[in-house]
């Protein structure tokens, strides 16, 4: 990547897409594609029990990485890793338990992995 130049941002791409196919490359054979060493992509644990929150109508966007201030939603903290905020709509407005250590199988709402980890 260059400095002082807008260049492709791998880190921006969906964890689904293939890196190689945006021009990418591995980096001293790491799965990380590109980024510095010191940002693990590895999930933090925001808190070990869930966020109940009251929200909808509309869309907010759930934190998947566990680096927001603004726990459970995202603030863009995810910048510098391969994660993605998740886009969640609610047709009405309804109390829920956001996962807070974002370990659950039924993202975004806690599933008590939270006991466990």
């Amino acid at each position: 990547m260059t400095r002082g130049r807008q260049s492709l941002r791998p880190h921006l791409i969906e964890r689904t897409c293939a890196p190689e196919r945006f021009g990418a490359r591995r980096r001293g054979g790491s799965s990380t594609f590109g980024m510095e060493d010191d940002m693990a992509d590895e999930v933090v644990v925001a808190q070990r029990t869930p966020y109940v929150v009251e929200v909808g109508p509309g869309k907010v966007y759930w934190c998947r990485c566990g680096r927001s201030k603004n726990q459970p939603f995202c603030d863009g903290a995810h910048a510098g890793t391969t994660f993605t905020p998740m886009e969640v709509e609610f047709t009405e407005k309804k109390r829920v338990a956001f996962c807070g250590c974002k370990h659950t199988k039924k993202p975004p709402f806690c599933d008590g992995t939270h006991s466990r980890i």
